[in-house]
């Protein structure tokens, strides 16, 4: 049974790092554009968009790490039985 637990976190693991590269991503994408240089410069909700995305990308990525090494932990683990 650990193994069956441990191979979802490791899933969930991945999918949350997944979406947070892609977060991270298409905002660096966003912010390097002449359009996203032009509303970041004089639109302040842009930005605090741009921060939440940046924030929940970060979060998502750590979040993810962590799961992933409890997946890690809970398929190495030597079963009692």
């Amino acid at each position: 049974m650990k193994n069956i637990s441990g191979t979802i976190f490791l899933l969930v693991g991945v999918a949350f790092i997944g979406l947070g590269i892609f977060a991270v991503t298409d905002l660096n994408t966003k912010k390097d554009s002449f359009k996203g240089k032009l509303k970041q410069t004089f639109d302040d909700s842009y930005r605090e968009k741009n921060r939440q995305q940046e924030i929940i990308g970060y979060a998502s990525l750590a979040g993810g790490v962590i799961i992933l090494i409890l997946g890690f932990m809970k398929v190495s683990a030597k079963s009692s039985r």
